[in-house]
């Protein structure tokens, strides 16, 4: 898909998203239908999936737990979050606890939710094709 285009999804559904471009720092930009822009991280970034596992074993008192690692909806979730790096050009920091995690994915909220999931699997379909053609 390219820059500035309507997100498309099925026929009668609402998109997530009012269109996708980039910031001067070659980052997405994703402007949501609330009128909310993330910015987001490079995809596939391992580092940033090895630190939301970190988070996601550190309970509020800095203590490790494991009670959320063992559950990948929950760990997928925190992941697709953890790719925003900013809300509205104000930077978001990565989480570094459970607690952290959990706010992050409220402020996300279901409609990024919803965007970041759909942009991911596009990435992923457009990923596909590339090693399919070669």
């Amino acid at each position: 898909m390219s820059d500035n285009t309507e997100t498309e999804i099925g026929a009668g559904a609402q998109p997530p998203t009012t269109g996708r471009t980039t910031d001067g720092q070659g980052r997405e930009l994703l402007t949501l239908k609330d009128g909310r822009v993330l910015s987001l991280r490079p995809a596939g970034d391992m580092l940033t999936m090895m630190d939301v596992l970190e988070a996601a074993g550190v309970d509020a008192r800095g203590q490790q737990t494991e009670r959320v690692l063992h559950n990948p909806t929950w760990i997928g979730n925190a992941n697709i979050a953890c790719q925003v790096a900013a809300f509205d050009g104000v930077p978001q920091p990565l989480p570094r606890s459970l607690p952290e995690l959990r706010a992050l994915i409220g402020k996300v909220g279901r409609q990024g939710m919803t965007a970041l999931t759909q942009r991911w699997s596009e990435s992923a379909a457009d990923a596909n094709e590339e090693v399919a053609k070669n």
